[in-house]
């Protein structure tokens, strides 16, 4: 590394060199160009101010930088790249953003006896620690160093005093114990720890709480404490026992094992409190963006269990691969708190809000050419509409529909009882929304009615998961609200047909009409055949007798899992299917189940994989399998996303690219077996989500030609327009080549509104 003095000023620099300005929340850098040179800065507090952009500060060219909460502003920077000079390479040093002070570190290569990091050792972590020596650990065991002469670098200050620092390096082993690296500033050389009967590469991460190291393990629900006792004349690392926490709260399946093995943890300490955070999502190609949920939870010290939390407290999150960083939400202007994350591969930023499930993208940097990393966070800091016009306040109504026999009778108006019930229906299909269902309260016969004419809604949980929002998209994005039965608060959406919602909670499967309250178990899964699938679907209304469902996913040794139940079975049947097929070329290779959700078609549930390619499954006789690989997959670019819909008695193909920046739609001719592309849809309209596809004659003929998706923009509902190519957003302007700033719901579908009420004898699985 060049020499540098550290206590170079800004007047002795170029601004271009010089870190941006200390903000109360970190920047997010992208560092792009030949050898990661140059840096661009973004901050949250100052979005349009492009002044600190695009910088070249020698200190973050080309090297990994380590942040956390408890470094209190300053970074560990390790020159790992191998492109550095000799005596470069290996080197670590402290920098501080704001001084501009460097504080040279012992060389971690040569202290480890390796020539380069990808020996039998790589770096997983790297803390900054200041003071706080603890007591005794019980069940400890304690290795002891003498510091007595360690002499301080040339890069600081004699009089400076750094005993109460410390500096600790988590090494990683192929196959040799994981290592931890520790020194003051200022010494010679690394002191070492072996953590010897732990399996290599099993402890990702630490952090520095309470006076003390936690190194977290990634797996069994444990990690290791480590103080440094001091006495008069050296210092002993003591390491706990692995100390278990317990993890009991129940988790809702999204996916299962699409999501197996695939799930991101991050720990951090934030305002005294220990935070866990998982990101379960499903990978593509090198893409993670796929996320299916976030969980986070907290450990509670006095049980030592982690418990999940349904609120951040105002607290806002930044991580990144190295970085670990927080601030307040007020800090923000924000109203409540949130994680911000970025990903490999990827030059976006995420923004996941706890109490609404969402997930906004945005790229904040869209300009930045190649090559670059993906961005990370940066600490400086100097501390520590309505269409009948109605007068109303809002578009927001709140509904409350209850069951018959849980409210009063309401008197029925006699005017209505003089009414044919063709004029009433005639009536029904042009009324508000809203006018609708007080019509249908006006008596028990108009409870009956039902209407094809309404345009599906858009259902998620609200904030407090005990009730339900519906984003009318006929009604410019109006928005309903539906208490649901407490019993449900938590359930997760999987499947939508005919204004049913098909739900789990835990290990119970069940259908839900939120419209007229029913509710319809189903029986439990036995055993370890939990709720494990990808796609899930049901053939006809659940009060039909001839009403299947069937699930589909794919195991962890890429066999094909799959499930099925008719109205009146007891029990569940299932049988896995071999994945492996012979392409037209043949080639051999694999069907690749995606998160979508099968089809019933023509008596036989179809499922299309995230490469295009199409299988179909009949349970006439047990449950059997086909793929169809006659048919050729449709030829586009890398396939990230991938939908399976029926529109006019046939089965449409929508396949999405990276961030949505191509949308492909192609029509199944099955006369030919062939993939036909399709340009428009006529009056027709799609609404796709992984949990539901629906196909319906466009409402308006605005509505026409075109897919909506479970993405809000600015709270409006996002849609690609095959007349534009574009993707727009319901009552704005808005207009873009990808999906890029919009916030996807990860607990939602598309429902057909449905009043038809059902008689109790329907609500019983086993009747028939």
């Amino acid at each position: 590394m060049a020499s540098e003095d550290s206590e170079l000023r800004d007047h002795q620099r170029g601004s271009r060199k010089l870190p941006p300005p200390p903000k109360v929340v970190p920047w997010l850098v992208c560092r792009h160009g030949k050898d990661r040179k140059f840096q661009t800065f973004y901050n949250l507090c100052d979005p349009l101010n492009k002044s600190y952009r695009k910088k070249i500060i020698p200190e973050l060219s080309n090297r990994t930088f380590y942040q956390k909460n408890s470094s209190q502003g300053w970074l560990v920077i390790v020159c790992d790249d191998d492109t550095e000079t000799k005596d470069d390479y290996g080197n670590c040093f402290l920098w501080n953003p704001v001084s501009l002070k460097i504080i040279m570190l012992p060389n971690i290569l040569q202290s480890i006896h390796q020539e380069s990091f990808f020996g039998s050792h790589y770096i997983r972590d790297c803390v900054l620690s200041f003071g706080g020596a603890g007591g005794g650990v019980e069940g400890s065991s304690c290795s002891s160093h003498s510091h007595s002469g360690s002499s301080c670098s040339s890069s600081f200050e004699s009089n400076d005093n750094y005993d109460d620092w410390m500096v600790y390096v988590l090494l990683n082993g192929d196959e040799d114990p994981d290592m931890l690296l520790y020194c003051h500033p200022g010494e010679k050389e690394w002191r070492k720890h072996e953590f010897v009967g732990v399996s290599p590469s099993t402890l990702p991460s630490m952090l520095y709480f309470n006076g003390k190291l936690f190194v977290m393990c990634s797996t069994d629900n444990v990690h290791l404490e480590i103080e440094i006792h001091h006495d008069s004349e050296k210092e002993t690392l003591c390491v706990s026992d692995f100390i278990h926490v317990d993890d009991d709260f129940q988790r809702e399946s999204v996916a299962e094992w699409l999501e197996y093995r695939n799930v991101e943890q991050s720990w951090m300490e934030s305002f005294g409190e220990f935070f866990r955070i998982e990101r379960y999502y499903i990978p593509r190609g090198v893409y993670q963006n796929c996320s299916t949920q976030i969980i986070i939870s907290k450990l509670d010290f006095s049980l030592m269990a982690w418990e999940e939390i349904k609120s951040l407290d105002g607290y806002v999150f930044f991580l990144s691969d190295f970085q670990k960083l927080s601030c307040l939400a007020s800090d923000l202007g924000f109203s409540k708190g949130c994680v911000y994350y970025v990903q490999d591969k990827e030059m976006g930023m995420y923004r996941y809000t706890l109490e609404d499930n969402s997930i906004l993208l945005s790229v904040p940097c869209p300009d930045i050419k190649s090559p670059w990393i993906a961005a990370e966070w940066l600490m400086v800091t100097t501390t520590q509409r309505v269409d009948d016009r109605r007068t109303a306040k809002s578009a927001e109504y709140r509904v409350s529909v209850a069951k018959a026999d849980e409210k009063e009778d309401i008197e029925e108006v006699r005017l209505c009882d003089m009414l044919y019930d063709d004029i009433i229906r005639l009536i029904s299909d042009y009324l508000h929304p809203v006018d609708y269902i007080h019509l249908r309260a006006v008596s028990f016969s108009t409870r009956a009615l039902h209407t094809t004419d309404i345009s599906p809604w858009l259902v998620f949980p609200d904030y407090d998961q005990a009730v339900y929002n519906f984003v009318n998209p006929m009604h410019n994005n109006e928005s309903y609200l539906m208490n649901i039965p407490q019993l449900f608060e938590g359930s997760r959406i999987h499947f939508s047909k005919g204004g049913w919602l098909l739900m789990s909670k835990g290990n119970t499967l069940f259908f839900y009409n939120p419209f007229t309250r029913s509710t319809i178990k189903l029986p439990d899964l036995s055993g370890d055949n939990c709720f494990k699938f990808s796609g899930i679907s049901f053939s006809s209304l659940p009060t039909s007798s001839d009403c299947v469902v069937f699930g589909i996913s794919q195991l962890v040794g890429n066999d094909i899992l799959m499930f099925f139940i008719k109205r009146g079975d007891a029990h569940w049947t299932n049988d896995s299917f071999g994945c492996s097929y012979l392409l037209p070329n043949r080639e051999l290779t694999e069907f690749e189940v995606d998160f979508n959700n099968p089809v019933f078609y023509r008596g036989a549930f179809y499922c299309l994989d995230n490469n295009g390619t199409l299988g179909f499954s009949t349970i006439e006789h047990g449950i059997s399998w086909e793929i169809l690989a006659n048919v050729t997959r449709p030829k586009c670019e890398f396939i990230c996303k991938t939908f399976l819909v029926e529109c006019e008695g046939k089965l449409l193909s929508v396949l999405l690219g990276h961030l949505g920046k191509w949308v492909r739609i192609f029509r199944l001719n099955d006369t030919d077996m062939v993939w036909v592309e399709v340009k428009h849809f006529g009056r027709h309209t799609l609404f796709i989500s992984n949990t539901s596809c629906i196909s319906a004659i466009a409402s308006t003929g605005q509505m026409e030609n075109k897919i909506y998706f479970p993405r809000l923009h600015n709270e409006g509902i996002l849609y690609f327009s095959l007349d534009t190519s574009m993707f727009h957003c319901l009552g704005s302007r808005h207009s873009a080549k990808d999906y890029q700033d919009s916030k996807e719901k990860l607990n939602c579908s598309w429902i057909e509104p449905n009043w038809l009420e059902v008689s109790d004898h329907h609500r019983y699985w086993f009747n028939i």
